[in-house]
């Protein structure tokens, strides 16, 4: 479900007792101190594990941080909060069950557009538009868990703007990671799976706040 969730009392959503895989995902989603959940059955064996992959929630407000901000929200095994949630799952769900708490692999894109605008609007003021909604449309609010970013979601957002004419994507690529010279039309986010006996985690894919390269053009 890509869609971001917002913290409710347990009792208002009817999870105080966790039976399907929603509820579990809702248990976690709902517990003080989790911004992000998600929930999906994983075949280990002979066994069927609940996999809840968590983030910490953001601050109220917060919504334009830089990669190392979005990148601390990965939940420490070791922290009370991990501890407390692991309990409180334990507690509520059925105990023939296993289940598995897990955090995720904060990843990041850049991209480089081209953009033209129509006379009489301001390059500064498009340039700054343009960062705004791309940095809303992929934040960490916005994004799911194994959620992928495709090249036409960002030229839609650019070109839906009042004042732009055109846009050309140039580069579009994950941060750190050679872009290339012709933009990926998809960057994919991993979803958990198992590899042998190993977990792998879910990636959440957002943007990179500083990775935004804007070539504006008056027509």
């Amino acid at each position: 479900m890509y869609q971001a969730k917002i913290n409710a009392p347990l009792r208002a959503l009817n999870v105080d007792r966790i039976v399907s895989l929603k509820d579990f995902e809702d248990f976690a989603l709902n517990f003080p101190g989790i911004g992000k959940a998600q929930a999906i059955m994983l075949l280990r064996g002979q066994q069927n594990l609940v996999h809840i992959t968590v983030a910490t929630a953001l601050p109220a407000l917060e919504d334009k941080v830089e990669v190392e901000a979005l990148a601390s929200h990965v939940l420490d095994g070791a922290s009370k909060l991990y501890r407390d949630l692991a309990e409180a799952i334990s507690r509520a769900g059925d105990s023939v069950q296993p289940f598995i708490v897990n955090s995720y692999e904060p990843s990041f894109f850049n991209l480089k557009a081209n953009v033209w605008i129509e006379k009489n609007y301001k390059t500064e003021i498009i340039s700054q538009k343009i960062k705004e909604e791309l940095q809303s449309a992929f934040s960490f609010q916005k994004r799911d868990f194994g959620q992928p970013v495709a090249s036409s979601e960002v030229i839609g957002i650019i070109q839906n703007l009042e004042g732009v004419a055109a846009v050309e994507l140039d580069k579009f690529y994950r941060f750190l990671e050679d872009p290339g010279y012709n933009p990926n039309p998809i960057l994919e986010a991993g979803c958990v799976q198992l590899d042998g006996d190993q977990i792998k985690k879910a990636e959440l894919l957002l943007i990179n706040p500083k990775g935004i390269e804007l070539e504006v053009i008056e027509l």
